[in-house]
């Protein structure tokens, strides 16, 4: 039986450990509205060859960046 309440006190204290340095640390957001930039590349028709100019135009544009 004192076993039994050493693994539940031990637990107890596991779980309040986890909580309060859980809730401690902070996180950073990659991105955010204020440091996003969006891009849309839209093509002039849905015809497979205006999408792929439209996906060279895309990713020319993202090796530039």
């Amino acid at each position: 039986m004192a076993q039994h309440k050493i693994g539940i006190i031990l637990l107890l204290c596991s779980l309040l450990t986890l909580v309060f340095f859980g809730t401690a640390v902070q996180t950073k957001t990659a991105y955010t509205p204020d440091n996003l930039i969006r891009l849309h590349v839209v093509a002039n028709s849905d015809h497979q060859q205006d999408q792929a100019i439209k996906y060279k135009v895309r990713d020319r544009i993202v090796e530039i960046l």
